[in-house]
């Protein structure tokens, strides 16, 4: 059963829940998936909407949420920081779905800057059990770096029109440098992780939920390539630190950020399904 719900009437917070049909199993965790940056509670192509519906396929509920000042939620006022802010959401949220469904504990799934919400929620809330980010935190390796070299940049060697491309941005950022504007970036910028935290803080973090009995996955495109380019490469990030079996990755190296093509997003969504019905 789907059913929209406003969660918090003092402050407009919108989302949307699936309930299995029968009745829900108990101990069962309930999936809460948040908004990828400032899309709306559907996801991107529907990503966050289809997970749901999967999801209440296989007995487990979840809440598909409008965090504050996105989708339909009201933007709150107030001096507080977006992380708190966020905080206070999933607060509600848990709340309203003890008050409604009796569920007490939770797996929650974020996709790029709500993998970076979910992660930082998790260290800090023991009714969090469960946490899958999709291309979350990453950090360059040394095998990342020769896998850039060798199927990135040689590849590209002998276009001319790279090489053209590659000359006129660096003009252009020379242009914009002698007329005193901002330099938006170098003509090598690529993408970064969407965190504040070091390796060693995420490593920490992790280890921590580890040890605290919380299941983690996860999962990485291609669409990250700018961090992270090869299946072990987590592993290699974090190999300092022990996560005592409670991680698993996944990598989808032909799926791009967004999952635009279907059988990407079936792939995904099989994925993260699998995941939570062999850990909970």
């Amino acid at each position: 059963m789907e059913s929209a719900h406003n969660i918090d009437p003092a402050s407009n917070l919108i989302g949307v829940s699936n309930i299995p049909d029968g009745s829900l199993i108990a101990g069962l965790p309930c999936v809460i998936l948040l908004n990828a940056g400032f899309l709306h509670r559907v996801g991107p192509n529907r990503l966050n909407t289809d997970l749901a519906r999967q999801l209440a396929a296989a007995n487990f509920a979840s809440l598909r949420m409008d965090l504050s000042g996105l989708g339909d939620s009201m933007t709150r006022s107030g001096n507080a920081q977006d992380c708190q802010i966020v905080s206070e959401d999933l607060d509600k949220a848990m709340e309203f779905m003890q008050s409604n469904y009796g569920i007490q504990k939770y797996v929650l799934v974020g996709l790029c800057s709500g993998a970076n919400d979910t992660a930082l929620k998790a260290t800090t809330d023991e009714r969090v059990v469960g946490l899958l980010n999709i291309d979350g935190v990453g950090y360059r390796t040394k095998r990342f770096y020769i896998n850039y070299v060798f199927h990135h940049l040689l590849r590209r060697v002998l276009q001319f029109q790279r090489w053209k491309r590659l000359i006129n941005r660096y003009k252009y950022s020379r242009e914009q440098r002698k007329q005193g504007k901002q330099n938006q970036g170098s003509i090598l910028t690529s993408s970064v992780a969407y965190t504040d935290w070091s390796l060693e803080q995420s490593g920490q973090h992790f280890e921590q939920l580890a040890k605290r009995g919380v299941r983690m996955h996860y999962i990485y495109t291609g669409g990250v390539s700018g961090f992270y380019n090869y299946r072990q490469q987590f592993w290699d990030m974090f190999s300092a630190y022990d996560f005592a079996g409670m991680a698993s990755t996944s990598y989808f190296p032909a799926t791009d950020h967004l999952n635009m093509l279907q059988h990407h997003r079936d792939e995904v969504l099989d994925d993260v399904v699998s995941w939570v019905k062999r850990s909970f």
